[in-house]
């Protein structure tokens, strides 16, 4: 009964419908004909040769162009192009390449796809190692041709704002943390998978933290101790866990601390009883959700240790009127929302906008009488639950065609049916 009288009232917003997102099946490239397609590397970039025999172009666009960036990069550079161009050209000539890349290798796997392999994973596994790995190769190519780390020109040639981070890592070394880091997601690739869906038992935990703990250690091993640490506050999973899981720091220094006590804790974001309980879900595993719990108290704790009680009690505080605010924006939204919805079906039933939000504004202000009404009805029903909802749903539109008629005249029973029909369609 509430739920129709939610709906009918058109109070605070529409029920969501989940939406479940299928993924979209890529069709097979078209093949070449034979002799078209020259034999080349899945490695580095394929480069074009030049036919033999063919006409050279006219154009002088022909003697700037290349197939090898680095050379196109030199040559625009000789007549003098304006950096920001080359950046934007070079980088387009390399990730259409490595796009195309991508396209072929979808395309084979699609052809190769079998139920039995989607029952094993193994087509979905394969395709994202190599999505993964090409991924890296472009990124590095990159870095090469400009000199910079990745982001800053991907971020330039679409138009980002920059981002004032200073780069905590020579090219070379953050190519080695890009290899040390997809090798280590390889192997953990299935264990988290299975935490994230169905939990891990003691084994796959222990499993899971060996892993971790020798990843940790080549990264070690590949960094100095100030960019360890540098990596740590930035790009670890504990800094993960800080930023999208507690109250914002107070100053760097502040961060950096509670960076460093969810590292100690091993505090992790994709943790399945944390994002079940950040989604507002069952854990899956009620006994490693409660292990989880005690480790988070254990952590609150040093972290009171750490920044003290009284800066942990303030952050606490901020959070709350933080997420007060930001609930009030989503209500603000909704409600226009819902008004922008309300103008759309009053349309239809030839009713002008301004109409139909002084329609929408007389059932706000009735809304607590309207509900003490059909609280009070829902109470003196009888007969079986489809009767009841059936005496409801006849009850409040009834009342709605009068406020309406009231407010908007002849056309209002007219708004009223064609606000119930949208509401009862599927």
């Amino acid at each position: 009964m509430k739920r129709w009288l939610y709906l009918s009232l058109v109070l605070n917003g529409i029920l969501l419908a989940a939406v479940a997102w299928q993924r979209t099946r890529v069709p097979a490239m078209p093949r070449a004909p034979r002799g078209a397609v020259n034999a080349s590397s899945t490695s580095g970039l394929r480069r074009m040769r030049p036919r033999d025999g063919g006409a050279a172009s006219a154009t002088p666009w022909a003697g700037v162009d290349s197939d090898d960036p680095a050379r196109f990069l030199v040559n625009l550079r000789a007549l003098g192009c304006p950096e920001a161009t080359i950046r934007d050209l070079v980088t387009l000539k390399v990730c259409r390449h490595y796009q195309s890349q991508l396209l072929a290798l979808t395309a084979e796997h699609e052809r190769a796809w079998t139920p039995a392999h989607h029952r094993e994973n193994k087509d979905w596994r394969e395709e994202n190692r190599a999505r993964h790995e090409l991924r890296n190769q472009m990124m590095g190519e990159l870095e090469t041709l400009f000199g910079q780390p990745y982001w800053p020109v991907a971020d330039g040639v679409l138009g980002w704002p920059d981002v004032v981070d200073p780069e905590f890592l020579p090219l070379d070394k953050r190519q080695q943390v890009r290899d040390v880091e997809e090798r280590y997601r390889q192997l953990t690739d299935d264990l988290t998978r299975r935490r994230s869906s169905s939990g891990l038992d003691a084994e796959d935990t222990a499993r899971l933290a060996q892993i971790e703990a020798a990843r940790r250690v080549e990264l070690k091993a590949a960094l100095s101790p100030g960019e360890f640490d540098e990596y740590l506050v930035r790009e670890s999973p504990a800094a993960r866990y800080v930023r999208d899981n507690l109250p914002a720091a107070r100053s760097e220094a502040e961060f950096r601390a509670m960076v460093k006590v969810a590292d100690e804790f091993g505090m992790d974001p994709a943790a399945s009883s944390g994002m079940a309980a950040r989604f507002g879900m069952a854990p899956l595993d009620p006994a490693q959700a409660e292990a989880d719990a005690k480790q988070a108290a254990a952590f609150q704790e040093r972290l009171k240790e750490v920044l003290g009680a009284d800066r942990v009690a303030e952050q606490q505080v901020e959070e709350q009127a933080r997420q007060a605010a930001e609930q009030k924006q989503e209500a603000q939204r909704n409600e226009l929302a819902e008004r922008d919805r309300m103008i759309s079906i009053a349309a239809e039933a030839g009713v002008d906008a301004e109409s139909a939000t002084r329609f929408v504004d007389r059932i706000k202000e009735l809304q607590p009488a309207l509900e003490a009404k059909f609280k009070e009805m829902e109470a003196g029903l009888t007969g079986s639950a489809d009767d009841k909802d059936r005496q409801m749903k006849a009850a409040v539109q009834s009342e709605l065609e009068r406020i309406a008629t009231e407010v908007l005249g002849d056309k209002g029973k007219a708004l009223v049916e064609k606000l119930t029909a949208r509401e009862n369609s599927p």
